[in-house]
Formats: structure tokens, C-alpha cells, sequence
């Protein structure tokens, strides 16, 4: 039994595939942001000072991810880094998540009851289900 099954999670389910990418974004926004940081040659204190005065153990905080920042903060955190923040909304569309899944097993002339019980993910870039 792996983290996912204990945790109820199915891959294949449309709103918990969403729900992982958005995390994962979340988390690539953070490294960039600190990317960004280092780049500047700007410390945590340096960073928490141009955003207004804030503890480096704040600055500390967001970028480990133990807090869920305002938007208008990681605003604050790139202007103090020289970056901006971009937003973008998209509408996820379900039905083209699980057609995706659907050409993949179809280009292994795999139906979903050939497959063992999980886990098991599918790499479209690769092309390749594995079995885990």
C-alpha cells in the first residue's frame, strides 16, 4: 500500500489529478521566487525588510511552504526580489484529463479492467504506464 492509497487519493480521478498539479504549481512558484531571491543576491532579512519589514523567520516560513501566503504577499515577496507574479485561469476541463488517460492505454491496447489494483501512474511524456 503506498502514501496515495492510504490517503484515498486516485490518480485517474479528474479533481484530485487538478488538486496535485495545483500543489505542485504552487510549490514551482515558491522555488522560482527564491531562485529569484538568490539571483538578486538577497538574503531572507533583506527580502523581509523590502517587504515592509517583515522577520526573516517570516520570509523563512514562505518560502519552506509552512504557510499558505496572501497572493498580495508573494506580490510583495517578488517586487522585493525584482520578479513579478503573473496569474492565469483556465478552465480544467475533465472530460479531456480522462480522454488523455484513455489514448495512452489505447496506444498499449490496455482497457481499465486489465489493470492490476493500483498503484500505478501514466507518464504521456514517455508514453509509458508502470506498475508499481
Amino acid at each position: 500500500m503506498d502514501l496515495d492509497e492510504l490517503l484515498g487519493i486516485d490518480r485517474f480521478d479528474p479533481q484530485q489529478a487538478l488538486a496535485g498539479r495545483l500543489v505542485a504549481e504552487d510549490r514551482r512558484l515558491l522555488d522560482d521566487l527564491i531562485e529569484s531571491r538568490k539571483r538578486a543576491g538577497m538574503n531572507q532579512a533583506a527580502v523581509g525588510e523590502a517587504m515592509g519589514g517583515i522577520s526573516q523567520s517570516a520570509v523563512a516560513r514562505i518560502e519552506s511552504g509552512e504557510r499558505d501566503p496572501h497572493l498580495s504577499t508573494l506580490r510583495r515577496y517578488a517586487l522585493a526580489v525584482g520578479v513579478e507574479v503573473v496569474h492565469r485561469v483556465r478552465k480544467f476541463e475533465f472530460a479531456d484529463h480522462r480522454a488523455r488517460i484513455d489514448d495512452i492505454l489505447a496506444e498499449f491496447d490496455v482497457q481499465d479492467e486489465d489493470l492490476p489494483d493500483g498503484p500505478y501512474e501514466i507518464r504521456a511524456s514517455k508514453r509509458a504506464v508502470s506498475y508499481g
